[in-house]
């Protein structure tokens, strides 16, 4: 076999591997259930941009679920 064959489908695999495990763990940002604004933690609570006050978290995978 040649060896450039085999390098060069190792870099793809490499590749592959990293773009993958990048995306794996990259999540939406979270939205306040009051405003649908982007949220900030503080104080290990969630708080709105939008109002400045302490809201609910949007949950996707409900909302989702509700669309089907």
């Amino acid at each position: 076999m040649d060896y450039k064959i085999l390098i060069i489908s190792w870099i793809l695999f490499a590749v592959a591997i990293v773009y993958w495990d990048i995306h794996r763990w990259k999540d939406d940002i979270p939205v306040s259930d009051c405003h649908n604004a982007q949220i900030r933690i503080y104080h290990d609570r969630p708080m709105c941009t939008e109002c400045k006050k302490f809201c609910e978290i949007k949950n996707k995978r409900k909302e989702s679920n509700e669309n089907r």
